[in-house]
C-alpha cells in the first residue's frame, strides 16, 4: 500500500503571477525530452508505503474505502489521517501503560489468505 500526496499545479490564464507554478523535470541537469512542463497538472509524492501491515490495511479498507478491498486508488481526507493518528496514539498509550492489552481492540487485524503470518 502506498500513500501519495498530490498537489495540483496546473496554470491557467486567469491566475495572477503569484498563483502560477513553475514546473520542470530534469535529468543530469537537462530537461527531460518528451515531458512538456506546461502540460503537467499535478505532482504526486509518495509520503508513505508499507507491506503486510495487517491492521493498517484493514483500517484503510474500513475507514476510507467503504469496506472494499479492491486495490483501487482512494482519496483520503486530512480528517481521516487525523483519525488514524488518534487511533495510533491510543495504541501507543495502551502499550505504554498496559503492555498492549487493548491494542487488538483499538487497531484490529484482518484474517485471510494474505495475512496468514500476522
Amino acid at each position: 500500500m502506498y500513500l501519495h500526496k498530490k498537489t495540483y499545479v496546473k496554470n491557467w490564464s486567469h491566475m495572477s503571477p503569484e498563483e502560477l507554478h513553475e514546473v520542470s523535470v530534469k535529468k543530469n541537469g537537462n530537461p527531460v525530452v518528451g515531458i512538456k512542463p506546461e502540460r503537467i497538472s499535478e505532482i504526486s509524492e509518495t509520503v508513505g508505503q508499507w507491506r503486510k501491515f495487517n491492521a493498517l490495511h484493514k483500517w484503510f479498507v474500513e475507514n476510507c474505502q467503504n469496506g472494499e478491498d479492491d486495490c483501487k486508488e482512494y482519496h483520503i481526507d486530512k480528517s481521516q489521517l487525523v483519525d488514524l493518528l488518534g487511533v495510533l496514539k491510543q495504541v501507543q498509550e495502551d502499550y505504554n501503560t498496559t503492555g498492549g492489552i487493548k491494542a487488538h481492540e483499538l487497531f484490529p487485524a484482518e484474517s485471510g489468505f494474505w495475512f496468514l503470518f500476522w
